[in-house]
């Protein structure tokens, strides 16, 4: 018996390496999201007016001794979700009495072309290494609408989902045992930064106001339809002339939608003007003041309702205030 055990224990030792050697390549969730730690660091101004830009540098710090780990580096397509991994932000504004109101998503569109295949942006990082994000990564100011003024907490989030959520397609490890393709086994995670904090200043307002429904199948102006008021909340004059007005159909379905013969309503200011004195405020009402805005002349195609907001650049700025939603009804002839 005695004989037998150790040719048994000898082979047992090539085993046991075997199964160590895939519990290294094969680490936990949670000793992913522990080791890893993802760094946010803002590189624009702590205070900004709406629409200014927000920028953060990024990295992947391995802050374990001994393990090394593999990581998707983001591509074409992870800033959308498209394609592992996705890197994306978050961000909430502090109210006055605690309060923490999400910042909406801009909703901006892209095109439709990506790279699915993220199999070869797969990496390893050594203990102590670090991994910087920088290709491909979501901008935060065209992301999310930091127009509410306060204090803002932004977050960035690495997620990888084995391509579970890739666009157009199952996962590229798919269900082969022990898994496929360059990240093995490596679980789903998400690495989460601490949140980087910046002001939003709202020194200007814009805001649409209604003026009465719109008729269906009749040509109508903006004129006739909406009032545009603009004020200045803070102390120093404001520029006015050869600021961008654009009016934006948000829902359903866009200009197209509901124009028959408009894809994008853009007014400007063309007329020098003097500039906008603080705490003084400008309304834009009736064909005569929007001959300022080069009125614009549509037929509503079809009936219903459509929400609209307005978007003021500043003469010279990179701010872009946006108004609060207005609803406009479509009444029939």
């Amino acid at each position: 018996m005695k004989r037998t055990l150790l040719p048994l224990c000898l082979l047992a030792l090539p085993l046991a390496a075997t199964l160590a050697r895939a519990g290294e390549e094969a680490p936990t969730a949670k000793a992913l999201e522990r080791d890893l730690v993802l760094e946010a660091t803002l590189t624009t101004p702590k205070v900004i007016e709406p629409g200014e830009p927000v920028r953060v540098r990024a990295r992947i710090v391995n802050r374990s001794k001994t393990v090394t780990y593999k990581l998707v580096k983001p591509g074409d397509g992870s800033e959308s979700g498209w394609r592992e991994p996705h890197v994306f932000f978050t961000a909430v504004t502090l109210g006055p009495r605690g309060t923490r109101t999400p910042v909406p998503k801009a909703g901006l569109g892209r095109c439709g072309l990506y790279d699915a295949n993220w199999h070869d942006e797969v990496t390893t990082l050594k203990p102590g290494a670090e991994l910087e994000l920088y290709n491909w990564m979501p901008t935060a100011h065209l992301a999310l609408l930091f127009q509410h003024q306060g204090t803002v907490e932004l977050r960035l989030h690495y997620r990888y989902t084995r391509g579970a959520a890739s666009k157009g397609r199952e996962s590229l490890d798919g269900d082969v045992p022990q898994g496929a393709g360059p990240m093995g086994a490596v679980p789903a995670f998400e690495l989460v930064s601490a949140p980087v904090r910046f002001d939003v200043v709202r020194t200007m307002d814009i805001r649409l106001v209604a003026k009465k429904p719109v008729r269906l199948g009749t040509e109508t102006t903006l004129s006739e339809v909406l009032e545009l008021v603009i004020e200045n909340r803070g102390t120093d004059p404001r520029p006015v002339s050869g600021a961008e007005v654009t009016i934006q159909v948000l829902q359903p379905g866009g200009a197209t939608a509901f124009f028959s013969s408009l894809e994008r309503i853009a007014p400007r200011i063309e007329r020098k003007q003097p500039p906008l004195a603080g705490g003084a405020r400008r309304t834009w009402a009736g064909a005569k003041a929007w001959a300022e805005l080069s009125d614009v002349r549509l037929t509503v195609a079809r009936p219903g309702s459509f929400t609209v907001v307005a978007h003021w650049a500043p003469t010279g700025q990179q701010a872009r205030y946006r108004s609060a939603p207005l609803r406009i009804d479509v009444r029939g002839e």
